[in-house]
């Protein structure tokens, strides 16, 4: 399989006049195309790249379109970034019976990984077809090893908050990082989700179009994919359900902090008034008052002001409510 890349393409569009391999090539790789390496690739090609707008469009009938024999699939690919997040890019993808471009205005690693693993002139991808095939093949498994990442961030945290003999969670700021590291952790699962149902409905249509026809290896291929698709999706409800269960455990053991904190100002508040009160009564400046002339007086009253504090805290103790 011969593979040009959007560096060759422009050196291409600055010849005069352009090689004759770009048209030879089975796949092109367009990274955010001008309009003169667009009119170039239809030229030698017979595809008319996408534009990023036609790409980020929702509707399905602007996901999958056929006309005059080319496939044009329009794929938001969730992918890892350096800082470890999932974010979504649109992914174009044209298959005609002779030529494969994709049409891309960020970096794709998992494009970059199949042209790498596909060296020029590869007989195991005989025409365009092979090449969509493998392709999406090597997106489904690295969705599926991003899927796993997530679970496996899930699981520490399972572990952190409910595996007997781990430190208990303690403080707003771990509970606070806890909250972060789950919510990042359901956005990285949503965005697969959305790959994987534009996935699901690009390999029915392809299942069904009639380039597979007489092709038994593709037709298998495509058949395998599927279900990894389906397989994937079943496993990405999964781990959506588990992380919701963890965001209402770390809700919980929010809402259990604060009452904590609640019921401990409640009880500081409680027993700070019976010292108070009699505080208040032998600190008074009236002249009638006979505890002035006691000769114990003054230790009867931080006594009784001792005793007052430690006897609601006995009985809280004793209530189990400390």
């Amino acid at each position: 399989m011969l593979l040009i890349p959007t560096e060759q393409i422009r050196a291409d569009v600055a010849a005069t006049p352009p090689p004759e391999r770009l048209g030879a090539a089975c796949w092109i790789d367009a990274v955010d195309p001008t309009p003169g390496e667009a009119e170039a690739i239809r030229a030698a090609s017979g595809i008319a790249p996408p534009t990023k707008a036609q790409l980020t469009e929702i509707e399905s009938s602007s996901r999958i379109v056929e006309r005059n024999g080319d496939l044009v699939l329009s794929l938001p690919l969730a992918q890892r970034g350096a800082d470890g997040e999932v974010r979504t890019t649109p992914l174009g993808i044209v298959v005609n019976r002779t030529h494969m471009v994709t049409v891309r205005f960020d970096p794709i690693p998992v494009l970059q990984a199949y042209a790498a693993a596909v060296a020029p002139g590869d007989r195991e991808t005989p025409s365009a077809w092979h090449a969509m095939t493998g392709l999406l093949e090597q997106i489904v498994d690295s969705l599926a090893d991003m899927l796993e990442r997530s679970r496996g961030e899930l699981d520490v945290i399972s572990r952190r908050i409910f595996a007997q003999g781990a430190s208990p969670v303690r403080g707003g700021k771990e509970l606070s990082e806890l909250l972060r590291v789950v919510g990042r952790a359901g956005e990285d699962v949503s965005a697969i989700r959305d790959t994987l149902l534009v996935l699901g409905r690009l390999a029915a249509t392809i299942a069904r179009n009639e380039n597979l026809k007489g092709a038994a290896d593709l037709v298998r291929r495509v058949k395998t994919m599927r279900s990894d698709i389906a397989s994937l999706a079943d496993y990405d409800a999964h781990v959506t359900q588990k992380v919701q269960f963890l965001l209402d455990a770390v809700i919980g053991l929010i809402n259990i902090a604060q009452a904590n904190v609640i019921k401990l100002m409640t009880v500081v508040g409680v027993i700070g008034v019976p010292p108070t009160l009699i505080a208040s009564i032998y600190g008074m400046n009236f002249e009638a008052m006979p505890e002035l002339h006691w000769h114990f007086g003054y230790p009867m009253a931080l006594a009784a002001i001792v005793a007052s504090a430690i006897l609601p805290l006995f009985w809280f103790k004793r209530r189990g409510w400390l």
